[in-house]
């Protein structure tokens, strides 16, 4: 069965229920840690390296330098919602740009999403779209890298991250993309839709033979934009890489679904 897909045949309403529970603002607590993974300062955007003493909110998990302190209660975080105009399709307008440009001109191009682009403008134009500037007049004439890391760096702006999945019933799950299926299924709708539009984006990028990146490889350097951080200060670093390894092998399963399936979940037929 081939299924037609219409971008503007699925509309999004907002209302009470559309965000999810982890989009209530925290209040943050924080106190001192020293990580053992570099991760991503929630105020500045840059990394926070292994060994780096930083501060750690015992509530949201959430990371920042200590120089960041003052900068992270003022910090815009904003939810997936907050990008979907209501009325429109839930996906967000600058992710469905950046693809566009991405797929026209990338599909050639070795190492997407796996060779770092300009930090400096990558950070500059994700800030931009964080404040809400439509950044599409820029796009055209822009190195595909960049564009690649815009995407991420979106991903890991995002106060609610994209996929909030059980990874405890996965992990348990006997047919696993029965599981994911079912995980996704239960995803608020801007979640769910954009998660299937970035994955069948992801299979073309598989797909083409000159970008050289497998399924594998995207969801190496993929799957910490996407999931949240389930692990704890407290957690040793084998529990650390077991739940990396985890995720990474949840968005290699997704990147391998069938297109249709993907396809099912925008129509709303999934």
């Amino acid at each position: 069965m081939k299924i037609k897909f219409n971008l503007k045949s699925r509309i999004w309403q907002s209302g009470p229920t559309s965000s999810p529970p982890c989009a209530i603002q925290c209040g943050h607590q924080l106190g001192k840690a020293v990580g053992i993974l570099h991760t991503t300062c929630l105020a500045c955007k840059s990394t926070i390296w292994p060994g780096q003493v930083h501060l750690k909110c015992s509530q949201c998990q959430q990371e920042v330098h200590t120089n960041c302190q003052d900068k992270v209660f003022n910090s815009q975080s904003r939810s997936l919602p907050d990008f979907i105009f209501p009325g429109g399709v839930a996906i967000p307008a600058v992710l469905v740009n950046c693809l566009a440009v991405i797929e026209s001109r990338g599909l050639e191009t070795q190492g997407l999403y796996r060779v770092p682009g300009n930090d400096l403008k990558i950070k500059s134009l994700t800030a931009k779209v964080i404040k809400g500037d439509y950044i599409g007049h820029s796009l055209a004439d822009l190195d595909v890298h960049i564009l690649c890391g815009v995407v991420k760096e979106f991903f890991r702006s995002l106060e609610c991250p994209l996929i909030l999945f059980d990874m405890q019933n996965l992990s348990s799950a006997i047919n696993i993309k029965t599981e994911i299926l079912s995980q996704v299924s239960m995803l608020p709708t801007p979640n769910k839709e954009t998660l299937a539009f970035f994955m069948l984006h992801l299979q073309k990028v598989a797909r083409s033979p000159a970008t050289k990146m497998s399924a594998e490889t995207l969801a190496t350097v993929l799957a910490m934009c996407l999931f949240s951080n389930t692990t704890n200060q407290e957690d040793n670093l084998e529990e650390m890489l077991l739940d990396n390894k985890n995720k990474r092998m949840l968005v290699q399963e997704m990147v391998k679904m069938d297109p249709t399936e993907w396809k099912m979940i925008m129509a709303g037929k999934l």
